[in-house]
């Protein structure tokens, strides 16, 4: 009877072993890639997004400029971008994931069009939605106790519903 339980412990050690290197060559199959994302000037630049070129794995700088990406094995190339500068291709050595500093150059053709929202400005690209104009004139044409009622039915597409917190 114990050389049966004996059997049966071998058998689940024996799986037990197997998953785990199974599991160990799954997770072996990313490598991580590092580096410093920078200016012209050597600031380091925040919010970056670097990217397998061609992939869909993505990461974003910290205050640092600084980034680890956990790419597919084999990986080529890395694209680099940020807002108002020019995408950047780097490519990657076999063997080594740390691509060091890389500087990005301002694109100075992407700073021409700028559009004030009313908490703060967008750039025209990264406006993702109608932008619609809403005259004094027009909306002194209903007399109303504030903006909002105003603005009622002025604009297409935009409903208000006045809340227990306001509109």
């Amino acid at each position: 009877m114990r050389i049966l339980q004996l059997s049966k412990f071998r058998k689940t050690y024996w799986l037990v072993a197997v998953l785990t290197m199974l599991s160990s060559v799954l997770f072996a199959q990313t490598v991580p890639i590092k580096g410093k994302i920078v200016d012209e000037k050597n600031e380091p630049l925040a919010g970056a997004t670097v990217k397998v070129t061609g992939g869909s794995t993505a990461a974003v700088t910290d205050v640092n400029g600084n980034f680890t990406l956990n790419a597919p094995a084999g990986t080529n190339s890395v694209t680099i971008s940020f807002v108002g500068y020019t995408n950047y291709v780097k490519a990657i050595t076999s063997g080594n994931t740390n691509i060091g500093t890389v500087n990005l150059t301002r694109n100075a053709s992407n700073l021409n069009d700028v559009v004030v929202v009313g908490y703060g400005t967008l750039k025209r690209q990264d406006v993702t939605g109608t932008v619609v104009s809403v005259d004094a004139k027009t909306l002194q044409e209903i007399p109303a106790s504030n903006f909002v009622e105003q603005l009622k039915g002025r604009v297409a597409g935009v409903d208000i519903v006045n809340g227990s917190s306001g509109p």
